[in-house]
């Protein structure tokens, strides 16, 4: 199955147990992007003025093999393409995985 957008269910949130993980990774939104064969998504937990620095910045959450993972991310450079598109060159900063995964890394 693809990745789709959408917000995260009632069924979905007590599946992933998100009460628990919400309170040791706070996010700030019930959108997610999730494979939901292979239990996997991406949520963002906040951004920028959210988290007290430049809005240029942003933190999220990866959900993989059980495991939350976390990763900043920083917009490098951005242009206008047209009137209501940017485009732009962003670059993870940070990330935090389980020990047991950073072989993978």
């Amino acid at each position: 199955m693809p990745f789709v957008n959408e917000k995260i269910s009632h069924k979905d949130w007590i599946k992933y147990n998100l009460d628990a993980l919400h309170k040791s990774i706070y996010f700030s939104t019930e959108q997610w992007t999730v494979d939901h064969e292979r239990n996997i998504f991406l949520v963002k937990k906040g951004e920028g003025h959210e988290l007290g620095v430049d809005t240029h910045i942003s933190v999220w959450l990866f959900y993989w093999r059980g495991e939350a993972c976390r990763f900043t991310k920083e917009i490098i450079d951005y242009k206008k393409i047209s009137e209501k598109h940017y485009a732009s060159n962003q670059k993870i900063t940070e990330i935090q995985i389980p020990e047991k995964y950073k072989k993978e890394k």
